[in-house]
């Protein structure tokens, strides 16, 4: 995956045209996430393009967005409510990075949640 600027609105995580997978994981796309939260550059564009890609079945991948996501910190509120979702998720670390993003990001709601 590649982060792409597309104009002033739009933000994406697109496909590479070389896929760099290693031991089945496409470290690309785990970059790019992480890129995005390191960066801690444009919330308004980088946060949806990071909630868009939140679904799916790669696991490693989804919990990277998630701490991603917890860089933003309270830049990242409009995650809030998948963030929220996650903590029910499947997947132990997915839960956890959620956990862990949800206190970063929104204390109050973590509280909410029922998380120390």
């Amino acid at each position: 995956m590649r982060l792409v600027h597309n104009g002033d609105q739009h933000l994406t995580i697109g496909r590479a045209r070389r896929k760099h997978v290693f031991d089945g994981i496409d470290i690309g796309r785990l970059a790019a996430a992480h890129s995005l939260g390191q960066l801690h550059a444009e919330p308004r564009l980088a946060v949806p393009a990071l909630i868009k890609n939140l679904p799916g079945d790669d696991n490693l991948y989804r919990s990277s967005i998630l701490i991603s996501l917890a860089n933003f910190g309270t830049n990242a509120r409009t995650a809030v409510p998948v963030i929220v979702s996650a903590l029910t998720d499947q997947d132990e670390l997915v839960r956890q990075s959620a956990a862990f993003a949800l206190k970063e990001i929104d204390p109050e709601a973590a509280a909410k949640a029922g998380l120390k």
